[in-house]
């Protein structure tokens, strides 16, 4: 009887585990993402800290599915996955919301310190180097030229979480629209 109970207390904790995984990159999902959201925030107002977002949309992502397949796609995403998180602090949450959407959420600075524009220029440009580059999916390899991102600092005291995850929303689109289309580009 205890080696039932023993097995459906983890079989329940892989599940738990399980629904808050993205399956194909490993990443936090849209549900983890909402959950620990609020944590952070909270976190950020007792440490009196800002809270930083960014938002980030694959450009091109289709193209890559419709071009190579979608299992060039799904390696495209995971190696996306694995650059986000490679230099991530343990505090950050990287998470996936799905399709071609990823996350970056962290604490900011001191709500005293007013450099926000010059951290938010620094922050897009390193996601950007992070992002665009050669990848190798399959039997192909590309270049690809980055992704429209998103970021805002707030403070967690006068926002709440789906406000600020609008404001970032918003931010990514802006960037989006005034972005000139680069190309992807097969290097073999």
């Amino acid at each position: 009887r205890e080696s039932l109970v023993a097995q459906l207390r983890e079989a329940n904790a892989a599940l738990i585990s399980h629904s808050y995984t993205d399956a194909l990159t490993g990443l936090p999902n849209r549900r983890s993402l909402f959950e620990n959201l609020p944590t952070l925030f909270s976190l950020a107002r007792h440490l009196n800290r800002s809270v930083v977002i960014a938002y980030i949309d694959l450009d091109n992502f289709k193209i890559i599915n419709d071009r190579y397949g979608h299992q060039a796609g799904d390696c495209f995403l995971q190696q996306i996955g694995y650059r986000l998180t490679s230099q991530r602090g343990s505090d950050d949450i990287v998470a996936r919301l799905g399709g071609d959407e990823f996350l970056l959420a962290s604490l900011g600075d001191s709500l005293d310190d007013r450099a926000h524009s010059e951290r938010m220029e620094t922050l897009r440009y390193s996601l950007d180097r992070q992002i665009e580059g050669e990848y190798r999916l399959g039997t192909s390899r590309i270049y690809y030229p980055g992704a429209s991102i998103g970021v805002i600092e707030v403070d967690p005291q006068n926002i709440d979480t789906d406000s600020a995850l609008m404001a970032a929303d918003t931010a990514m689109y802006q960037v989006k629209k005034s972005k000139q289309k680069i190309p992807l580009s097969h290097i073999e």
